[in-house]
């Protein structure tokens, strides 16, 4: 390659300067996009959907819907709730 034919020693240094700061620039860019979309998946593969509907139910009962629908249990004392005004 004959830059320095083409180029002064400066002038070479500044352009592959701003050729490296260009293509770092778009490496960044490539990444974030990237890391959000494969977030994005991630997020639609943890959720989930859970479908209950009742009035003058004690929280317990619906814990245990809940956990029939999920799996997930809830670790909760009486203690850490105030009783639901019905």
């Amino acid at each position: 390659m004959h830059f320095n034919a083409k180029f002064p020693s400066g002038r070479l240094a500044s352009v592959r300067r701003k050729m490296l700061t260009k293509t770092l620039l778009v490496m960044k860019l490539t990444s974030i996009l990237l890391l959000a979309g494969l977030l994005q998946v991630q997020a639609r593969g943890i959720a989930q959907t859970v479908t209950y509907s009742a009035k003058g139910v004690p929280l317990t009962k619906a814990f245990s819907v809940i956990k029939e629908q999920t799996g997930y249990l809830f670790f909760i004392t009486p203690m850490h709730w105030k009783p639901a005004s019905r």
